[in-house]
């Protein structure tokens, strides 16, 4: 069986001590529940720009993937 992956995507409101990110979906409600991606070298990049974009006041979107009870940030622009 087929892993099913669902992509979402949430602008990025902010990020706590902690590194969870705070994001809302195109419905408008909130999540804070994942943290930012540190796994691999591509993740650290992707945490550096949402990290540097938020502290430049940019506004951040950001990609959510989710397979087999998973859910990981893995782009942000």
């Amino acid at each position: 069986e087929e892993p099913t992956i669902v992509r979402k995507e949430y602008t990025i409101m902010s990020i706590d001590d902690e590194g969870y990110v705070s994001m809302l979906d195109k419905t408008g409600a909130m999540r804070q529940d994942l943290k930012l991606p540190d796994e691999t070298d591509d993740d650290k990049e992707v945490a550096k720009r949402i990290t540097n974009g938020i502290n430049d006041g940019k506004t951040m979107m950001c990609t959510v993937l989710a397979a087999m009870n998973i859910e990981k940030i893995e782009d942000a622009k």
